[in-house]
């Protein structure tokens, strides 16, 4: 049987990445159908012109002088799976911050696709604990789901955290678990703890070889990433370094539903439930919220999700602190990458200096402009 040109090139395609994937992931790949309406990166990102994809030159280098207004180190705007502009090096490598908990979710959805994970299981089953003060019974009781939705309701300290979030941090034994959100870095940390203790494999291992890997990511090393620790927690943070272009990988995997080439590198059952709006972020940590929250991604919902933006609900963004932002909008097609370089002024592992943050609210507004620079057609 003969195929035409274009399906033989698919076939061809898929081959290809198919041989490229780590024995452990070709024991485990699942094929699935991939959206037609998007291209999928190779080595490298296929691009379009501002122009031909019917977006507004203008308005994008107005956010262009934006973003060096405001101190970005640099953006990115994929459409359909093809870059149509970006600003900045879009190939340095920079922390992740807390945006790789979306990362460690979709690591979650994939081991518990496979059975290595049961999100019931409780902490008392796992054996959690952690320095004076002990963990109590009560607080044992809390599920993996919990943690994956920030309702531990275990409100010790944790590696990592932010003077903001300490501020925010409950009082201890003042929730029980899975009735109150706040964005709590035990839970996330204590995940990293869990996935190597269940998976009986390193996080960043599996990192490798079930993401970057299969998508044929640019700039990953995995001597980068790194673990970090202190006297606060047992429960080590574990710090992801990805570039720009490799983020945008990222989230057009989750905008593809989890497939790939035809082949499911994330189970699409996973990327809905992990994007779906389980709490209201509104909060201590939050006043005014960034929209609804799901298993350690941000989703836009009821028309509230991040301030200064006008983005359709569904929408849903992994968050880190500078602020570094993979945005998905799936309704439109579009991922927006936002990086500040904050490792160019502080690398992660320094503990003798420090970065600024550019304003939440600047780099937002930086979002909407990139957003509402696409153009309607012209009727004819």
């Amino acid at each position: 049987m003969r195929f035409p040109f274009r399906i033989q090139s698919r076939i061809v395609l898929t081959l290809v990445v198919i041989a490229a994937l780590p024995p452990a992931v070709l024991a485990q790949a699942k094929a699935c159908t991939s959206d037609p309406k998007y291209a999928y990166p190779q080595k490298m990102w296929d691009r379009t012109t501002p122009a031909e994809a019917g977006w507004s030159i203008e308005e994008l280098q107005a956010a262009k002088s934006y973003a060096v207004a405001i101190g970005t180190q640099s953006w990115l705007l994929v459409e359909n799976g093809k870059i149509v502009d970006s600003f900045g090096p879009i190939d340095t490598v920079n922390s992740l911050h807390s945006a790789r908990k979306s990362f460690m979710s979709a690591m979650y959805g994939q081991a518990i696709a496979e059975g290595k994970i049961d999100v019931q299981k409780t902490l008392a089953d796992l054996g959690v604990d952690d320095n004076d003060p002990k963990l109590t019974a009560d607080e044992k009781q809390a599920t993996i789901r919990d943690l994956l939705m920030a309702r531990s309701g275990v409100y010790h300290i944790a590696q990592g955290e932010a003077a903001s979030m300490a501020a925010a941090r409950p009082k201890r034994f003042s929730h029980a678990h899975g009735t109150f959100w706040y964005y709590n870095n035990w839970d996330f940390n204590v995940l990293g703890t869990l996935f190597n203790q269940l998976t009986k494999t390193s996080l960043f291992d599996w990192l490798s070889e079930r993401i970057a890997i299969p998508l044929q990511m640019e700039d990953f090393k995995l001597a980068n990433q790194q673990y970090f620790d202190g006297p606060e927690s047992i429960h080590k943070y574990y710090n992801m370094e990805f570039s720009a272009r490799d983020m945008a990988r990222f989230g057009h995997l989750f905008l593809s539903g989890g497939c790939w080439h035809g082949n499911e590198i994330v189970p699409s059952a996973w990327v809905k439930e992990s994007t779906t709006p389980y709490s209201d972020t509104v909060g201590d940590f939050q006043p005014l919220g960034l929209g609804y929250y799901g298993y350690m991604w941000w989703v836009g919902d009821k028309n509230r999700f991040l301030p200064n933006t006008s983005l359709p609900n569904g929408s849903f963004a992994a968050l880190g602190s500078g602020p570094q932002v993979i945005l998905v909008i799936p309704s439109k097609g579009l991922v927006i990458v936002h990086r500040t370089g904050t490792d160019s002024v502080c690398a992660f592992d320094r503990t003798d200096c420090s970065y600024s943050n550019i304003s939440n609210a600047k780099v937002f507004t930086l979002l909407e402009m990139i957003y509402q620079a696409k153009k309607p057609p012209a009727s004819k």
